[in-house]
């Protein structure tokens, strides 16, 4: 049985979805709202000893540091002030256990992919991975060149780059998708508008649907937030060296940035291996 090390348990989507293919879950998060909502979602799995629940935050030393919870997003939990304070929030502090990522690894690991998502800490994780041997495969939310550099320096050498909205690696199958992407939106509006008129436009069930099959992946729908697909689910010829692949990124992050997309509604994760 594969082992993932879920760092950014958040809701439990990207948990429910290793479970769902069959994988050993060690989940990690800061707030301990959502490990107590994961006791109360997964108790079989967590009976059965298929997942592990660490109530812990990524620090370079251990002790316990302030995490600000976010008042309307968790999603931008933290402990950086500034991320948890987006729109305008007055975040609210905690104080959390903090423990080095390495540590966690020895404890819970070896894995064979780890998936890093924990607003503005994911670098630290990155560089307490080992230099080799497993994991094989990591994702880790991208933050500008250090990421890849990061990556690098723990012997990555091919990667992806996955929008967070689509779900599928750049290039020009992504652009063609991103750009149907962006139409659909538009055509269908705010959610809100759509559950006034939903019964009055011509096609809009056809059109949700096809919105929707962006975030589906065979027998799997990823909800808002979630990471997207195991590694051996991108196409094999997705991968590319760090200059492709941050080539493809910077290119899309201009197209982007042109259409006037929201920019805390886009963003993307890397997913790196080691060669073979």
């Amino acid at each position: 049985m594969r082992t993932v090390v879920d760092v950014g348990l958040h809701d439990g989507s990207d948990t429910a979805y290793y479970l769902h293919r069959g994988c050993r879950v060690v989940a990690v998060d800061a707030d301990p709202a959502s490990i107590e909502a994961a006791r109360a979602r997964f108790p079989e799995p967590l009976a059965e000893g298929r997942l592990t629940l660490v109530h812990a935050g990524v620090a370079e030393r251990e002790g316990s540091a302030t995490f600000w919870l976010h008042p309307r997003r968790p999603a931008w939990n933290s402990f950086s002030r500034e991320i948890a304070s987006r729109e305008d929030a007055d975040p609210r502090p905690i104080l959390v256990p903090c423990r080095p990522f390495r540590d966690i690894l020895a404890e819970h690991g070896p894995a064979d992919f780890i998936k890093i998502d924990i607003e503005g800490h994911d670098l630290l994780c990155v560089r307490d991975l080992p230099r080799h041997g497993p994991p094989g495969v990591v994702s880790a939310e991208h933050n500008g060149p250090e990421t890849f550099d990061a990556l690098e320096a723990a012997g990555y050498r091919e990667f992806v780059v996955l929008d967070q909205v689509c779900f599928v690696p750049l290039g020009e199958p992504y652009a063609r998708r991103r750009a149907r992407h962006a139409e659909l939106r538009r055509r269908l509006g705010s959610r809100r508008l759509a559950d006034r008129l939903r019964n009055r436009l011509e096609g809009w069930a056809r059109l949700e649907a096809e919105l929707d099959a962006f975030r589906r992946q065979g027998d799997w729908t990823f909800p808002d937030g979630a990471s997207g697909p195991l590694p051996e689910e991108l196409p094999a010829d997705a991968w590319a060296p760090r200059e492709e692949a941050e080539a493809a990124l910077v290119e899309a992050q201009v197209a982007l940035s042109r259409s006037g997309a929201d920019p805390y509604a886009v963003w993307f994760d890397v997913v790196a291996r080691r060669p073979a």
